[in-house]
């Protein structure tokens, strides 16, 4: 159709040339008869483009919704993973808040076996305790009784040497060991006692006692002033001496029926004597 519009445009421009040339009295029905054919030219040619142009606008159309309706089904897959995704989301969702029930149930079951754990540890602590000071306990009588056994029979003797049986005396070996350096005071008011003598820690009277010691090392009251005097001069020897008088007292103030000298010079002991600390 293209070529027929072309043909007739080129035919009606002819044929107005040539009535123009030829017959100027004609040319008006001439070039009426020319504008139809220049006018069915025209339309000739418009003819295809109208029809290419409708043809590729359906083409277009038609690819548009096919493109479309491809994308809907797109949206309808991405609709249906999203719908499965928020299902699984949720599902995961519900497990997770199960599991931290579980992990709240399993943290407080620890709490509680915690507490009750600290409560046993305090209870096996507090037997612990208990059994040390037992064990210490036992220990103590033990050494107590060793000390008895070994010192017992020293318990009825007197500061000055008498063996006191009831209301009766009478002399024994350890007779003379202070002489008259030293002696025993328990007439003080208030029930007060208290050692004392001019010369009882003189350089003579130390050795004395001294002499007593090494014939008698078992005998606490030469002991004792040994562990005084030499205390008083600053002489460390005075530990050695004072932990045997301690051992000794250990034994006699702890026999039945023992004589009082016995538990006032210890008494007298404990204010300068601490077996722990002159061990240091």
């Amino acid at each position: 159709m293209t070529i027929v519009g072309i043909f007739l445009l080129v035919l009606s421009g002819s044929l107005a040339t040539y009535a123009s040339l030829k017959n100027r009295d004609g040319f008006g029905k001439v070039s009426i008869a020319c504008l139809f054919i220049f006018s069915l030219g025209v339309l000739a040619i418009f003819y295809d483009r109208i029809e290419e142009i409708g043809i590729g606008n359906v083409a277009s159309i038609k690819l548009a919704k096919k493109q479309a309706e491809e994308e809907v089904e797109a949206i309808k897959k991405i609709k249906v993973e999203i719908e499965s995704q928020n299902v699984k989301i949720a599902d995961v969702t519900k497990q997770a808040n199960k599991a931290l029930d579980d992990i709240k149930d399993t943290s407080e079951t620890i709490n509680s076996l915690r507490a009750d754990i600290e409560t046993q540890a305090g209870q096996i602590e507090a037997i612990s305790k208990k059994a040390e000071l037992a064990s210490q306990s036992i220990e103590k009588m033990k050494t107590i009784a060793d000390a008895v056994e070994k010192y017992g029979s020293l318990a009825n003797i007197n500061f000055n040497g008498m063996i006191i049986t009831g209301s009766m005396g009478s002399s024994s070996k350890f007779q003379g060991w202070k002489k008259n350096y030293v002696s025993l005071n328990k007439k003080l008011e208030g029930g007060r006692f208290r050692i004392e003598g001019e010369n009882m820690c003189s350089t003579e009277a130390v050795n004395h006692y001294k002499s007593y010691v090494e014939q008698y090392p078992y005998w606490p009251f030469a002991q004792f002033m040994v562990a005084f005097c030499l205390s008083k001069q600053r002489d460390s020897e005075w530990k050695r001496h004072a932990g045997i008088a301690n051992q000794i007292f250990l034994g006699t103030t702890n026999t039945p029926g023992n004589h009082q000298d016995h538990d006032l010079i210890n008494h007298l002991l404990d204010k300068f004597y601490k077996p722990n600390e002159a061990e240091n």
